[in-house]
């Protein structure tokens, strides 16, 4: 028989006073605990492995894709965490993985380091160069309040809250060609946001 601490025994009394201080309110042990236990439920067990990882690297970022079964389903990628440090959350539509971890881990450090202009208008992209060593821009795109409720709904429910920023990260394909067609219809960026990189 497993022995519980001190710590995972109190945290257990208070989400049941109050579940929704799960995950973010809950010592480290208690989140070790949840994750090595068989008898919880894997939604919990994956949201304090997701809490474990925002404490120990800052951000977590979630790759969503279809399967072979559901190919209708979007390709996503976004990030949780980051609005812990006063930064915006991260989305993209871009169908790769690996692309989505190198370009989200190196904004998120640009961030950090106040290295990189963050948008302030819905309308107008940020064009970023050099991402990829060479000329190639990626554009950051802010979510307007309507879009990021939509965003909770259907991509990104681990953000925290609704009221948070999310920037849309807008990449090129590796022979510089803007994919429209992979963006959800209400992410495609609009006026002269979308001009500038759909035209």
């Amino acid at each position: 028989m497993q022995t519980i601490s001190e710590n995972v025994r109190r945290d257990f009394e208070r989400i049941q006073d109050d579940p929704s201080i799960f995950p973010q309110e809950l010592h480290r042990d208690t989140l070790d605990f949840i994750v090595s236990q068989n008898d919880i439920n894997e939604i919990t067990k994956l949201q304090a492995g997701t809490e474990i990882t925002k404490r120990d690297h800052g951000i977590q970022i979630l790759c969503i894709f279809p399967t072979k079964d559901d190919e209708d389903q979007t390709w996503f990628n976004y990030t949780v965490g980051a609005d812990r440090v006063g930064c915006p959350e991260l989305l993209t539509f871009y169908p790769s993985a690996p692309t989505a971890l190198f370009v989200f881990n190196a904004l998120y450090q640009r961030m950090l380091d106040l290295k990189l202009e963050i948008p302030t208008d819905f309308e107008v992209p940020v064009m970023i160069d050099g991402m990829f060593g060479n000329d190639l821009q990626i554009a950051l795109v802010l979510l307007t309040y309507e879009q990021r409720k939509e965003a909770y709904e259907k991509y990104t429910c681990q953000v925290e809250s609704v009221d948070v920023p999310i920037i849309h990260v807008v990449m090129p394909t590796p022979n510089g060609e803007w994919l429209s067609d992979i963006i959800p219809p209400g992410f495609l960026p609009s006026g002269s946001a979308g001009g500038a990189l759909f035209s």
